[in-house]
């Protein structure tokens, strides 16, 4: 496997809630924290209990059942450790804690988050650049943010982490060519450097304050979190693009100012673009579905994946308990 980490931890399954206007204070305080031999890897994603968002197509998809698939196959595939947080409106019912058994058995992490001033879908998409806040995240331990709708295919998603860097975004090369935001799936940095490039804010309220549209559960609220990690990034200076990149205006940064750290980011190349059911690329280290791809397309692309890997068993994919 192409990134290994040795060092076991164990750690109590806890149900957390942590609002999005109060992240809790513990998790915040690193120094309280037990700190691995080794920095462990989290993978950090998201998803609104209930409620889809109503753009792009998007309202009918099964994130849930998407996120059942994918922290399982980044458990069985790789050696990081899914994150998942689960923002939600009214309260946990008991489907939503029989859900999150299902999620721990296939390796999640969960935590819940009760949404208050924000939408519930741009809550859950803010929470993964969070995760640092989170108490069993350590200051250097690296957090890879995801969406849960991308299937990592291979363990060799991780070789990037292989290059001693800063930060890492797998698909610089589509950012590079065409200005659009750094994609979620995927960006890592240390947990010390997520909390540099967003500026430690206290809670999801004041990290998307700059944003007049953020109470609008529409299309102008979707692509926020990459907006605000974008402009994290290149605002800080570990990664840069070319200046006449159109991406430096949409966030309203200029290229030539000063920054307080120097260029340390891993770019990748558009050979680490999704492949889909539209697009194959010669190696396939990650699968994104289309809005309209339904349970059986999930569960078709998992079974795939984990026979390649696994082809002398039958994969196990645990829905229920």
């Amino acid at each position: 496997m192409g990134f290994a980490f040795v060092s076991v931890v164990l750690v109590y399954y806890l149900i957390r809630e942590t609002p999005s206007d109060t992240l809790s204070e513990d998790a915040s305080t690193p120094g309280a924290r037990y700190l691995p031999a080794k920095p462990r890897v989290w993978i950090s994603m998201g998803i609104c209990w209930g409620q889809n968002a109503q753009v792009h197509g998007k309202k009918e998809f099964p994130y849930k059942e998407a996120a059942l698939r994918s922290v399982s196959l980044w458990s069985k595939l790789t050696e990081a450790q899914p994150i998942l947080q689960i923002s939600y409106t009214e309260s946990i019912s008991p489907e939503l804690l029989d859900y999150k058994k299902g999620l721990e058995v296939n390796g999640a992490f969960v935590y819940f988050n009760k949404t208050n001033d924000l939408p519930c879908v741009l809550s859950s998409q803010l929470t993964r650049m969070l995760a640092y806040k989170l108490d069993i995240v350590s200051p250097n331990d690296i957090i890879i943010t995801a969406d849960v709708d991308a299937f990592v295919g291979t363990p060799h998603i991780l070789d990037p982490l292989n290059q001693t860097k800063a930060v890492w975004i797998w698909q610089y090369g589509l950012t590079e060519q065409g200005g659009e935001t750094f994609a979620m799936s995927f960006i890592a940095a240390t947990s010390l450097i997520w909390r540099d490039i967003l500026g430690d804010p206290r809670d999801l309220n004041q990290l998307s304050t700059p944003y007049d549209f953020r109470n609008n559960e529409n299309a102008q609220s979707w692509g926020i979190d990459q907006l605000i990690v974008s402009r994290g990034i290149l605002d800080s200076g570990l990664c840069s693009l070319p200046s006449k990149n159109i991406l430096w205006k949409t966030v309203g940064l200029s290229p030539d100012s000063q920054r307080r750290h120097n260029e340390d980011c891993w770019k990748g190349t558009r050979s680490f673009d999704n492949c889909n059911k539209k697009r194959l690329l010669s190696f396939c280290y990650w699968w994104h579905f289309y809005p309209n791809d339904g349970i059986q397309a999930l569960d078709n692309k998992y079974r795939e994946i984990m026979k390649e890997l696994e082809t002398s068993e039958e994969p196990e994919l645990v829905t229920s308990l």
